[in-house]
């Protein structure tokens, strides 16, 4: 059985690796946006499994490092973009507000650019896209 105290040192193990991969000890006085972003990607994604069963963070994790350290990519919305790509998709109820409002409308139009609205839940207005079509708003930079 796993307590309380094992889910919140989970949290925290996951918080810390995120932090790591986005090299938050480096964003100065952008350090606090971005430990919003981690704490939201941690809220949307801590249960979630991919399909080959591995925890869905290890590919956050992946996407952040591959731009960080492969692309050389140190833009802050870039990283916050991609570490809450699916964010929307996944836990639209918890994150919309809170990405849109704490993280900037950059973050939050790419975020939104790169999600499938179909996936959406909790918002009423939203309708599915075409099949093929591209989303009819803020582009994406990745």
């Amino acid at each position: 059985i796993v307590g309380e105290g094992d889910i919140s040192k989970q949290a925290a193990d996951l918080r810390r690796q995120l932090s790591a991969a986005l090299g938050l000890e480096q964003w100065g006085a952008d350090r606090d946006r971005g430990r919003a972003a981690v704490d939201l990607a941690e809220k949307a994604h801590r249960d979630q499994q991919r399909d080959q069963g591995t925890p869905y963070v290890e590919h956050l994790l992946a996407v952040v490092r591959f731009l960080r350290e492969e692309g050389g990519i140190d833009d802050h919305d870039l990283l916050l973009t991609a570490l809450l790509h699916d964010a929307l998709e996944d836990a639209y109820a918890v994150c919309a507000r809170p990405l849109r409002e704490t993280l900037g409308e950059t973050v939050w139009n790419n975020v939104l650019a790169l999600s499938k609205e179909y996936k959406f839940t909790g918002d009423p207005h939203r309708r599915p896209a075409a099949a093929g079509a591209a989303p009819a708003r803020g582009t994406s930079v990745l």
